[in-house]
């Protein structure tokens, strides 16, 4: 009986154990938790141009939902269950009337092929909404993905909306023949914040 009663005690535990671990995966809280989120796709291997753009998902999205994208990251690092063995994906964190939604979009076609709610970059992301910045921004966060694009001459795999300080700015970065490089872009001018740089690669992973 005490052998019995001790099993299922041990199988209980395992259980509280792996049901939130499941629950928090199916959340797919998306891979920027920082905005210094690591890059899986990089210069280590060639990029192969994707059949649909990270500017073009940014715009589809954005048109089909009325809200706005503030990140994008292809092949994000947590994705939904389903999605862990699927195709490429770009992972597109939006935000319409303060609800913040991640949208997984097949990079071969366009299709999404799923959405989550993001509760964590609800509330990472209200003051950035409420400021009105975002609102008053003359440049999106597409342009900025084009205009990076066209300065590095590479194709984007990340892009961040940030603050720095009163300032709305577009961390954009891109992939070029073996070469890595991140753009800063002010969101009122479109102009270029920082110098291009180089960004480095500590052991970074390629698919």
């Amino acid at each position: 009986m005490l052998k019995r009663a001790a099993m299922e005690a041990s199988h209980g535990v395992r259980l509280a154990v792996i049901v939130p671990a499941l629950l928090l995966a199916s959340m797919a809280l998306p891979s920027w938790g920082g905005d210094q989120g690591n890059l899986r796709l990089t210069g280590t291997q060639p990029l192969e141009p994707p059949d649909v753009s990270m500017a073009q998902a940014i715009r589809n999205i954005e048109s089909a939902t009325g809200g706005r994208v503030l990140n994008v990251d292809t092949d994000p690092l947590i994705k939904p269950i389903p999605l862990l063995k699927g195709p490429l994906v770009y992972g597109l964190l939006t935000v319409q009337d303060q609800v913040c939604t991640v949208y997984f979009v097949d990079v071969a076609t366009g299709m999404v092929l799923q959405k989550s709610p993001d509760w964590f970059n609800h509330w990472r992301k209200n003051t950035l909404v409420r400021s009105g910045r975002l609102a008053r921004a003359t440049i999106t966060l597409g342009q900025a993905v084009v205009l990076a694009e066209g300065k590095t001459g590479g194709k984007a795999v990340q892009a961040r909306t940030r603050e720095d300080g009163d300032t709305l700015t577009y961390q954009v970065t891109t992939v070029a023949g073996g070469r890595t490089r991140r753009v800063h872009i002010d969101a009122a001018t479109g102009r270029l914040t920082e110098p291009l740089a180089d960004e480095p690669k500590p052991g970074l992973l390629g698919r």
